[in-house]
């Protein structure tokens, strides 16, 4: 007699994997990792491979509080978080089309905080058949601290020892030691850390 509920089981586990009940991996691909160093602090985290040969790496002495989304979308995507990296609740972060996301060491992020790689829908110019939003790359240095709410856009690198405050989209580059803040983000002070 054939055990379905055992069947059935492994399905499941093959496709939904959880952790120490706190962290959540749905593995819709192959080839998939993540990793985490010493004294990483979790209370819930959402992983979602959807895609092939994806890696993340989480740092030492990292605390993720609450519950927050890592997504990756594709193939090739690497999400790299430095030491000593804070995420308070519901922070989300996408790579997708063979991207990679680096966040540096000492970051804090507030809560909502989102950084995307891609739009996620490709938009077609008419006459060339070409896509006009391409995925990019996301960089965040060392020390910087995102406000709640902050949405970091594709093909943004914020550089070391700064502030982005609450609410703020930021769409280009910001430059070492400053505040940024708005819609579109910009730089309202300067040799900060």
């Amino acid at each position: 007699m054939v055990n379905f509920k055992f069947i059935f089981l492994k399905y499941i586990k093959k496709i939904f994997h959880v952790i120490n009940k706190r962290i959540k991996f749905d593995d819709k691909g192959k080839g998939n990792s993540i990793e985490w160093g010493k004294n990483f602090y979790y209370d819930k985290i959402f992983v979602t491979f959807n895609g092939n040969n994806n890696h993340i790496t989480i740092g030492n002495n990292c605390r993720f509080m609450q519950t927050n989304h890592l997504y990756v979308q594709g193939d090739g995507n690497i999400i790299e978080i430095g030491n000593n990296v804070s995420f308070d609740q519901n922070v989300g972060v996408l790579a997708a089309d063979g991207t990679k996301v680096t966040i540096g060491d000492g970051c804090m992020f507030a809560e909502g905080v989102r950084i995307r790689t891609s739009d996620q829908h490709p938009i077609y110019d008419c006459d060339s058949n070409m896509v006009v939003n391409a995925s990019k790359d996301v960089k965040i240095g060392n020390n910087v601290w995102l406000g709640a709410y902050v949405i970091i856009n594709k093909g943004v690198t914020i550089k070391n020892d700064c502030v982005v405050g609450i609410g703020s989209i930021v769409t280009k580059d910001v430059d070492s030691n400053c505040i940024a803040v708005g819609i579109p983000a910009r730089i309202i002070k300067n040799n900060i850390y």
